[in-house]
């Protein structure tokens, strides 16, 4: 082979390394570049170096062979004059033609140029062709950087992830916080116009959230005094959150001035820490946050919550996750829109964040919850990675590990969010950031400080562009002379970007029109002038440019859907074998506000895989012939509840997930599901479903979810769904289904984690003998209400350790409560009214269960109550929210419930209690409180009106004296019902109830 640059040649050693098949070797990734052995490759060589060398990591062993025609340098390819990507590809056929010991090379070296051209790293040379965008070195860098290390992994990566890694969303908002916590403890002041910089630069890498500055005293803070200078550098940016710090109502009154649209507050949940950081006990503190939150509802302005040391504070060490679940609780309740869990001093590792994770969890929903680590000890990762799989899906983080916590020597900055977008697209989750673009933004801050990144991944990434760079100069990167090969041109296809626009038009952009607290504006990047393969929430193939993906989910848009709209048509369609036609994969819509029916028009999206237009307020009858799109796996309608059809016959079919849940969909289940032997979750709850379930669910093997609750199906449960043994959900509850069944049957489910029937006309018994605890299933959630369910509770429930649900309310259940239910230590829930339940209950039994909220024992049941010998030395489960004590033969109020800090719901009727003691008055949480068909005497307390939170007020049938509080008519704007009926009530009604409030029931009747 011969190349007619000859002028270029040079002489190598005797030994050169050669990249072909046997890639066994221990060298090290591109450790041939610093070898004075020399490196000789063509163009398929190059390519086969460049894959597996990123994806393997190593190299070939010397050969001693010398291949020579080819341009210098180290690493060399061909020139444009003597050929084209395909004629390199034949001259080193005719090579290995005259080197036969070559051949397998060839044949590999093919078959991983075929691989490589899928990562479109193309132009090294001027025989490849490098995309047109690229017009400039930091342009390759981010390219080669997302493209090569991260983004396409993601096809096998949501694999792994979704097999070991469950319970990760698949998105993940990145909350920047470098300019504020990373910056605010560095010595030197920062220029403004860098920090302005700096924000712009991770403005353009994608970030949606960045943390601004901070309206401290600058006396504390000195580096960010200019904070009104800085909202001043960024007001013209768009579509980016810019929340600010603000420690007080001083603060708060600035940052509004100075023009920020979001806020922070930032208690502790350390009390020493708190004094430290803000000279304030965390009462204290959570008091000024409380008139941070007020203020910030009058302006409309957002509210952030962070919580500092949620596992460990230099002062106090270890801290209790009640502490932290105390002050989250709190934030929450001051209308906090998201908490930030903050591991200040970096000391957490996984077995330490789960528990307090758990706490938080019980008092505050996951999609408020974000979480903030420090890198102190190396665990960021490894507890963000754990939160994600509890739910979490928001990520505080810093470029290039900014930051560190002045009050604790040796503690590191916060973890690099190039390491956590690094490690988030190698697990298949997307974050829209791109990693080239954000490492530039490091490199800039780092230069202005004079320090090396703190981010592992930016390091490594920097070390391989260094090292590209200087094997294929910048010359070969900015003056590319692009071949005219359609296959090789990945930007967007110009009738998809129209047909995408088109689309847009027919939506406005609202914060409202998105339920999800981290929406935000996903088509504000959709503009004409750029290619729309690089739009947030559009993906692209990356070999043909044409659009495969649409997620535009909580993306705040409301409107309609134009059933003219060219979107839907393009549907794939028949081409040669050398190119990929326009296929649309995935399309998510999930939270835009719709509010129209589904064009037609999707029935021709022959390639679609998933459909999720979730809580899309969608109406009208849904196209059937969307159930017959050969390759969908994944279709969600729920929460459409004007939505209407009915299920198909199903013939075979790739269905995994078919969710319908709050629909109109009716109608019966067809005998065919049988055919969809993939499915893995069918949840259909809440719908207006009717029938027998067909028998042929038991051959869906492959079925995890299967939730049919609130419908009218009738009939028998069928025996063959014992046969799911990988059934983990089994909702069945509110149906009619009935027939004699022994409960004991569940248990062959080994994989069981809910298991909920009640309200059916089933007639359940349990057989009470020994079980093999071996096969006992894990079960989580155990609500057999209303079953019909005969003789003692089943003793087995003893061995659910993992339970933290158990309702047996309304049964027929005899017997002493057994003591192993107070041992089920993980109990959050426990109904066990209105049954034949009998004996005598020391409240006190209740400290065991540690993480109780919802206790329900009265109704039927002939029990009688104590407070319990020793209260004063017992731990009272202070979390419990719902106590329901009716018809329970009390006769004083019990003492127990001043303890009872979190309770909203405290129901006590028909019992024989006199008074109401004052203390209850304090109960400023409660929404519910129910003492009607009591004997209770004397007047009613006006300090019933510090109860600003009820919604339903029962006092009837009583012997009440005395006139109605005026207050009473005005002090809850949330109160709805209150009844006051049957007792000896006197004097005028306050005229305040002819106020605007939010009253529907008003029952004074049988008073004097």
């Amino acid at each position: 082979m011969t190349n007619s640059n000859t002028s270029n040649q040079v002489n190598f050693n005797d030994h050169i390394y050669y990249f072909g098949e046997n890639y066994n070797s221990d060298l090290k990734l591109f450790s041939f570049a610093m070898s004075d052995k020399g490196v000789v490759m063509d163009y398929m060589g190059l390519q086969h170096l460049l894959y597996l060398g990123m994806q393997r990591g190593r190299f070939l062993n010397p050969i001693p062979q010398l291949v020579t025609g080819f341009s210098s340098s180290a690493a060399a390819i061909p020139t444009c004059s003597s050929c084209d990507a395909m004629d390199t590809a034949n001259q080193l056929q005719s090579l290995h033609s005259r080197y036969p010991e070559y051949t397998r090379d060839s044949t590999k070296a093919t078959e991983h140029r075929n691989a490589f051209n899928k990562y479109n790293i193309r132009g090294l040379s001027q025989c490849l062709n490098w995309p047109k965008r690229f017009n400039d070195n930091s342009h390759a860098a981010s390219y080669l950087v997302n493209h090569h290390f991260t983004s396409d992994r993601n096809t096998d990566a949501k694999d792994f992830s979704s097999k070991l890694l469950k319970g990760i969303p698949d998105f993940v908002k990145i909350v920047e916080v470098g300019p504020r916590d990373g910056l605010q403890n560095e010595k030197s002041i920062v220029p403004t116009d860098v920090k302005v910089e700096l924000i712009k630069l991770l403005v353009s890498s994608g970030l949606s959230v960045i943390e601004a500055t901070s309206f401290v005293s600058p006396k504390w803070v000195p580096q960010l005094a200019d904070a009104k200078d800085v909202l001043e550098g960024i007001q013209d940016v768009e579509g980016v959150s810019f929340p600010v710090l603000t420690p007080n109502l001083k603060g708060f009154e600035a940052a509004v001035a100075a023009g920020a649209k979001e806020v922070a507050v930032f208690p502790a949940a350390s009390e020493s820490f708190s004094k430290a950081n803000l000279n304030s006990g965390i009462e204290d503190n959570l008091a000024r946050c409380r008139d941070i939150a007020s203020a910030s509802r009058s302006y409309s302005i957002p509210i952030r919550g962070y919580i500092s040391c949620v596992v460990g504070c230099p002062f106090e060490g270890h801290v209790a996750p009640a502490k932290v679940a105390y002050v989250a609780k709190a934030l929450n309740e001051m209308g906090c829109s998201e908490i930030s869990l903050g591991d200040t001093i970096g000391v957490g590792t996984p077995g330490t964040v789960v528990p307090m994770l758990e706490a938080v969890l019980d008092v505050v929903p996951v999609d408020k919850l974000a979480v903030h680590f420090h890198d102190t000890y190396g665990q960021a990762l490894s507890n963000t990675l754990i939160s994600l799989q509890m739910g979490i899906s928001v990520v505080d983080s810093s470029v290039s590990g900014l930051g560190g916590c002045p009050y604790a020597k040796g503690a590191t900055g916060n973890v690099a969010t190039e390491d956590v977008v690094y490690m988030l697209d190698g697990i298949g989750v997307k974050t829209n950031v791109d990693l080239g673009k954000l490492m530039q933004a490091g490199d800039f801050i780092c230069k202005h400080l004079g320090r090396a990144s703190n981010s592992r991944a930016a390091t490594a990434l920097s070390k391989f562009l260094l090292l590209f760079s200087s094997l294929f100069p910048t010359t070969l990167l900015t003056n590319c002379s692009p071949l005219n090969h359609s296959t090789h041109h990945h930007e967007c296809h110009e009738h998809e970007s129209y047909a995408l626009l088109q689309f847009k038009e027919s939506f406005l952009t609202s914060k409202s029109a998105s339920y999800n607290p981290i929406s935000y504006p996903k088509t504000a990047s959709w503009v004409p002038t750029t290619d729309c393969c690089s739009w947030d929430g559009i993906e692209c193939n990356e070999l043909t440019g044409h659009v495969i993906g649409i997620d535009l989910s909580s993306g705040q848009l409301y409107g309609s859907m134009d059933p003219n709209s060219t979107l839907f048509s393009l549907a794939s369609t028949l081409t040669s074998l050398t190119q990929n036609s326009t296929r649309l994969e995935h399309l998510r819509l999930s939270f835009v506000t719709i509010s129209s029916s589904l064009p037609h028009t999707l029935t021709n999206l022959t390639s679609l895989q998933k459909l999720t237009l979730r809580q899309c307020e969608l109406y009208g009858e849904f196209p059937i012939g969307i159930f017959h799109l050969p390759n969908l796996r994944v279709l969600n309608l729920g929460q459409n509840q004007n939505l209407r059809g009915m299920l198909p016959n199903f013939h075979s079919s790739s269905f995994i997930n078919i969710i319908l849940d709050g629909t109109s969909f009716y109608g019966t289940i067809p005998t065919s599901i049988e055919n969809l032997t993939s499915l893995n979750c069918f949840v259909i709850p809440r719908c207006s479903f009717y029938g027998a379930i067909p028998s042929a669910l038991g051959n869906l093997t492959q079925l995890a979810q299967l939730d049919l609750a609130y419908n009218g199906f009738v009939g028998e449960i069928p025996h063959s769904l014992f046969r799911l043994e990988n059934l983990e959900i089994l909702s069945l509850g509110y149906n009619f289904f009935e027939g004699q069944l022994a409960l004991d049957m569940f248990l062959k489910l080994k994989m069981l984690n809910v298991l909920d029937l009640p309200y059916n006309k089933l007639s359940l018994f349990s057989q009470n003998r020994a079980v093999n605890m071996t096969i006992i299933p894990p079960i989580q959630w155990l609500g057999l209400g209303s079953c019909n369910l005969t003789g003692k509770v089943p003793t087995w429930i003893m061995n659910l350790t993992s339970l933290y649900h158990l309702n047996l309310y309304k049964n027929n259940l005899q017997g002493e409560i057994p003591y192993f239910l107070f041992m089920l230590e993980n109990l959050t829930g426990l109904n066990l009214a209105d049954n034949w339940l009998e004996g005598h209950v020391e409240l006190d039994m209740l400290s065991k269960l540690k993480k109780l909220t919802a206790l329900g024992l009265g109704g039927g049941n002939k029990l009688s109550f104590s407070e319990g010998k020793n209260t004063s030395n017992v731990t009272i489960p202070s979390q419990i929210q719902y106590l329901e004590l009716n018809s329970c033969n009390l006769v004083h109020f019990p003492n127990i419930i001043q303890y009872l800090q979190e309770l909203t719901n405290l129901h006590l009727p028909c019992n024989g209690i006199k008074t109401i003691p004052d203390w209850i008055w304090n109960k400023t949480s409660l929404q519910c409180l129910m003492i009607f068909n009591n004997p209770l005497i004397g007047e009613i307390s006006p300090l019933i009106c510090n109860l600003q939170s009820l919604v339903y007020l029962d006092l009837s049938s009583n012997n009440l004296v005395g006139m109605i509080p005026s207050c009473l008519g005005s002090f809850s704007r949330s109160l709805q019902i209150l009844s006051l009926a049957g007792n000896k009530l006197t004097g005028n009604i306050p005229q305040t109830y002819v106020k605007g409030n939010a009253l529907q029931l008003i029952d004074f009747s049988s008073n004097k």
